[in-house]
């Protein structure tokens, strides 16, 4: 299990980096739920940086090879 390997010892850092957007879902709540909408795509963008960061680690671990990720080119990384 890849994405066990991945998170391994970061899980409560994602815990946090979730909670972070509370706040901003609160406060675009408070707009009429059109602030959510704002929220959505930033918390998004976060995540998908995050996935980007651990699959880096993991391959720089050694816990997979850029053919089980599905990436052609490295060099693009």
């Amino acid at each position: 299990m890849l994405s066990l390997k991945m998170t391994d010892g970061q899980k409560f850092s994602i815990f946090v980096l979730d909670l972070s957007f509370i706040g901003w879902y609160l406060l675009g709540t408070l707009a009429f739920l059109v602030g959510v909408l704002f929220v959505m795509p930033y918390q998004n963008a976060t995540e998908a940086e995050l996935y980007m960061v651990l699959r880096e680690d993991a391959i720089k671990d050694g816990f997979c090879t850029y053919e089980e990720l599905l990436i052609d080119d490295p060099s693009l990384i």
